[in-house]
C-alpha cells in the first residue's frame, strides 16, 4: 500500500526515540567508546567500539518489539523490498551461482544446506539447480518467502522463522549459509549457538558479511540502524570462536555481490590459539573515523539527507533497492 508522501520522515524520527541502549552484541559488555553518533538515516545509533572486546557495534538502536515492527514496516520502504526490477532480479540470480560455485571451490559440494535469511530464494534454486537434493531455507520476511514460491518453484523449502531462534531443520545438514544477515543479529552468537548444534564436526558454517576492515571504501552507507555489528575478518573469527566454530578459509570481494564483501567458511571445532588480541580502541576510533569522512559529499550525511528526500517524496513505494 502507497504510503502519504513524507510519512517517512515523521516515522524515522518516531523510530529514533525508540531506540534503546544495547550491550556490546559479541561479549555483553556495555562499555562502548564512542565513533559516531547518527547514521545514514540521520538516527543516533550510537557507532561505538566496545572497550572489552574491541567488537564494533551500535550502542543504541532496535530490541525486541521496536525491531520486529522496523523490519515489518520501515525497513521495506527503506530497502525497496518486494518492488525489484527485473534487471535487479537478473543480478540476484547471477550472485546466487556465483556464491555456488565459490563454496564449491572451498567444500566441494553443496547439499544438505539451510540458508538462513533465504531471501527471495535465488541461491535455493541455484543450489537445486546445481544438484542439490536437500535445500530449505528460514526467511521471515512474506514478500520475498512469496516471490521464491510463485517464480521459483519452492514452496514447502522456504519457512517462516526468526533469524535469532531459527526453527530445527527437517534433516540434518551438512551446511548452513548465511548471507548478509549476522551483522543484523541482535544476539549473533545465539544463533551460532542453534547452528554449533546442527552441524556435524565435518559439516561448514558459511557466512557472508560486508568487510569492514576499511571504511573508506564504503563511507557512512555502512553505518546504519538495521546493522548491528560490523566486521572485520579478526573480529569475525573471534565472535566464532566463542561459539565453537574454527574458520578454515576466508574469500575477499572489494567489488561483486556487495563492496567489500567477506565470505568466511567455517566449521565445529577447537578455535585458533592464535586469535588476535583486542585492538587499541582509541586508535581504532580514530582510524575508523579519519577512513569514514563522514561529511564526504559522494557517500556521507549530504547523499543520506538527499537519499531520504527522494524516499520521502516516493512515499517509500518506489525507492530503488539499496545495499542492506
Amino acid at each position: 500500500m502507497r504510503q502519504p508522501a513524507f510519512s517517512l520522515l515523521p516515522d524515522l524520527y518516531r523510530l529514533d526515540r525508540q531506540l534503546q541502549p544495547l550491550p556490546c552484541p559479541v561479549c555483553n559488555a556495555c562499555k562502548p567508546l564512542r565513533v559516531l553518533r547518527r547514521d545514514r538515516y540521520l538516527l543516533r545509533v550510537d557507532l561505538s567500539i566496545c572497550e572489552d572486546c574491541g567488537a564494533i557495534y551500535l550502542a543504541r538502536g532496535l530490541a525486541g518489539d521496536i525491531a520486529t515492527r522496523f523490519y515489518a514496516d520501515l525497513y521495506p520502504r527503506l530497502m525497496g523490498v518486494g518492488i525489484y526490477s527485473a534487471p535487479v532480479l537478473g543480478q540476484l540470480r547471477l550472485a546466487a551461482g556465483y556464491r555456488v560455485n565459490a563454496i564449491r571451490s572451498v567444500a566441494g559440494v553443496v547439499d544438505d544446506i539451510v540458508d538462513i535469511g533465504a531471501g527471495h530464494g535465488f541461491f535455493l534454486a541455484a543450489c537445486r539447480d546445481a544438484g542439490s537434493r536437500n535445500y530449505w531455507g528460514v526467511e521471515p520476511g512474506p514478500l520475498q518467502r512469496r516471490y521464491g514460491e510463485d517464480n521459483l518453484g519452492l514452496r514447502g523449502r522456504i519457512v517462516a522463522g526468526d533469524f535469532g531462534s531459527p526453527a530445527a531443520a527437517p534433516f540434518q545438514p551438512q551446511m548452513v549459509t548465511m548471507f548478509h544477515v549476522l551483522e543484523h543479529l541482535e544476539q549473533p552468537g545465539a544463533t551460532l549457538d542453534v547452528i554449533a548444534g546442527w552441524l556435524p564436526r565435518d559439516g561448514w558454517l558459511v557466512i557472508e558479511v560486508p568487510d569492514l576492515e576499511d571504511w573508506s571504501q564504503i563511507g557512512l552507507q555502512y553505518a546504519h540502524v538495521s546493522h548491528r555489528s560490523y566486521f572485520t575478518g579478526a573480529t569475525l573469527t573471534a565472535l566464532l570462536a566463542r561459539h565453537g566454530f574454527r574458520v578454515h578459509a576466508m574469500q575477499r570481494e572489494l567489488y561483486g555481490i556487495h563492496p567489500t564483501n567477506l565470505r568466511v567458511f567455517a566449521r565445529v571445532g577447537d578455535a585458533d590459539p592464535g586469535l588476535p588480541r583486542p585492538p587499541d580502541v582509541v586508535r581504532l576510533r580514530q582510524q575508523i573515523r579519519e577512513q569514514m569522512q563522514p561529511w564526504r559529499l559522494t557517500d556521507g550525511y549530504p547523499k543520506s539527507a538527499w537519499r531520504l528526500g527522494k524516499l520521502a517524496i516516493a512515499g517509500g513505494l518506489n525507492p530503488p533497492p539499496i545495499t542492506p
